[in-house]
């Protein structure tokens, strides 16, 4: 297949021009076990992971790095890498998305090698949403995962021009596991962040300021983040009205609640659910 490199705002542009073909591999979570290692020398695909619950070992074009727990990288098509888990480490949870965009037989990609985040912890629930869509429907609904995938590109080169995530003190693997559990089981609730602190048994002050650090946002933001995540998944699955989803998500103001699912998925929840 012939290639073309472009600069990333190019790149950018022709990841929205529907004349440039969006091919998305298998993305989904997966446990990267004791003997477990990813490598390839010169491979189309864009490669995305995200370390959730691990540490590993990164090797592209010669450059080493250690990829602990939150850390993301974006392997652009053709770059030489291999990802193996540290030998002396217990298996961990991995999340990786992979795709292709071409044009004509052309496979268009950014110039570069990869871009690297430490405490990526905002681009998980928009790796979540990929990997979302991926599950729902074969072959996955195109328009929905092109959005999907243009938003997480962008916030990824958003992160990168600030230098990466917060830094400071961060929120463990169980803490984080106890917060999904929680909004998963309390979907229609909306807990204040001194709920949620004392869930961890942490003073407010400080699981706020923990909490943006692992996040980079605040915690409302990221309830609602998780909220709607949740409901483009009701509004794909079902055919229950928008005001039926909005009640099962605990908006009573359905106004509210499309406003603030455009925000988050960048569509009406009448438009998204039209893409099917």
């Amino acid at each position: 297949m012939k290639k073309r490199a472009l600069n990333m705002r190019d790149w950018l542009k022709a990841l929205g021009d529907r004349a440039h073909e969006l091919v998305v591999k298998p993305s989904h979570y997966f446990e990267a076990k004791v003997d477990w290692r990813a490598k390839f020398d010169a491979a189309p695909d864009h490669a995305m992971y995200l370390v959730v619950d691990s540490e590993c070992r990164l090797e592209a074009r010669g450059v080493p790095a250690a990829l602990r727990t939150g850390t993301f990288v974006w392997l652009f098509p053709y770059t030489p890498f291999e990802i193996r888990l540290q030998p002396d480490r217990a298996p961990g949870q991995m999340l990786m998305v992979r795709f292709q965009l071409q044009a004509k037989g052309v496979n268009v990609y950014p110039t570069g090698h990869f871009i690297l985040l430490w405490n990526a912890w905002e681009v998980h629930p928009l790796m979540e949403r990929i990997v979302d869509e991926w599950k729902l429907s074969v072959p996955p609904n195109e328009k929905r995962i092109r959005r999907a995938i243009t938003r997480l590109c962008r916030t990824i080169v958003r992160l990168k021009a600030k230098g990466g995530s917060q830094k400071g003190p961060l929120l463990n693997v169980e803490q984080r596991r106890l917060l999904n559990r929680y909004v998963r089981e309390h979907v229609n609730e909306w807990p204040k962040p001194a709920e949620l602190a004392a869930l961890l048994k942490l003073s407010e002050d400080y699981f706020a300021r923990v909490f943006h650090h692992t996040f980079g946002v605040s915690p409302r933001t990221w309830l609602m983040h998780q909220r709607i995540r949740l409901a483009a998944l009701e509004l794909t699955a079902t055919d229950v009205s928008v005001t039926q989803v909005a009640y099962r998500f605990g908006y009573r103001d359905v106004y509210l609640f499309s406003r603030q699912f455009k925000q988050v998925v960048g569509d009406s929840p009448t438009a998204y659910r039209k893409l099917r």
